[in-house]
């Protein structure tokens, strides 16, 4: 088995072509860095902060632009995360990469980086399975459906003065099953919100790329 390159991928990952191997080591060190890493809400606008000056830092370092060294470093996660969810071994990781157009010695360092760190990737590909990290192994659960009623109380003998407040049953379905929950109006507000914001940043061109390494 090889990993079967994703669209794009040899694309975004021109830059190594053109990299001296000390750097492409370099490269390869902050791929494992970003893939272990555990994002969560409270964090995440940390990690992507961290990772800007990195990316920054070695841009300027090496005359590029920054976003080819981060389409390049994301090229190199999404290349390590795959060989490790399919158990590739050095051999069969070396003769992926030659899809990607790069001398013999750039890929030898490359190989000799994951088949030293395989067992480390592995590991985070299983706790981020056990997690619910969603980001690179696909393990998010798949919508299905979902359907809302409003309750409304509309008379009450025992407390003429209660003011009645609306509430929402909603149901969600996915792939791993059904959940129900009972919220407010201001609540349900809040999570309209929390939604829109994050499909109006699902639409950015920066989140489409990622999108393409996590499929």
């Amino acid at each position: 088995m090889v990993i079967v390159m994703q669209s794009g991928v040899a694309e975004d990952a021109a830059l190594l072509t053109r990299l001296e191997t000390d750097h492409i080591l370099s490269f390869c060190e902050i791929s494992i860095w970003f893939l272990e890493l555990k994002p969560t809400r409270s964090i995440e606008a940390d990690i992507k902060k961290t990772l800007k000056k990195r990316v920054n830092k070695v841009a300027k370092k090496l005359e590029e632009t920054p976003d080819d060294v981060e389409h390049s470093l994301l090229a190199l996660a999404n290349l390590f995360i795959s060989a490790a969810k399919n158990r590739l071994n050095q051999s069969r990781f070396n003769f992926s990469l030659k899809h990607l157009g790069l001398s013999e010695d750039r890929i030898k360092v490359i190989a000799e980086f994951y088949s030293q760190n395989a067992e480390k990737l592995r590991c985070v590909v299983t706790e981020s399975s056990d997690l619910g990290l969603i980001y690179y192994n696909g393990v998010i659960p798949e919508y299905v459906d979902f359907r809302w009623r409003l309750d409304v109380e509309v008379a009450c003998r025992t407390l003429k003065e209660k003011k009645f407040e609306p509430s929402y049953i909603l149901r969600v379905d996915t792939s791993q099953g059904q959940r129900h929950l009972l919220t407010d109006y201001a609540s349900l507000k809040r999570i309209h919100n929390e939604l829109r914001t994050a499909l109006d940043e699902a639409k950015s061109v920066h989140s489409r790329r990622i999108f393409r390494y996590i499929r």
